[in-house]
């Protein structure tokens, strides 16, 4: 069975952050791109970049962490507005 690459952050494919934040949910995400569609090292290092950056975008419009669904869909249809 070939070796799967982990996102960085990860051990054995469990998240190490806390239970419900937004660093261990974006974790699991890059696992899952990595076990089961195979995604390589730079892509998960890129959407890894996007996901961390998005995180701080929250954290600085005083979204909790995770954001609820309908404030990010509300903030990335206004980012297509161009109004965020």
């Amino acid at each position: 069975m070939p070796t799967r690459t982990m996102a960085r952050g990860t051990v054995g494919g469990t998240a190490r952050a806390g239970r419900h934040s937004s660093e261990r949910l974006a974790a699991l995400y890059l696992d899952m791109l990595a076990a089961e569609r195979g995604a390589g090292k730079n892509t998960l290092a890129a959407y890894g970049r996007d996901l961390a950056d998005f995180s701080e975008h929250l954290a600085g419009t005083g979204v909790p962490s995770p954001p609820p669904r309908p404030r990010i869909c509300a903030l990335i249809s206004a980012s297509w507005r161009g109004a965020a």
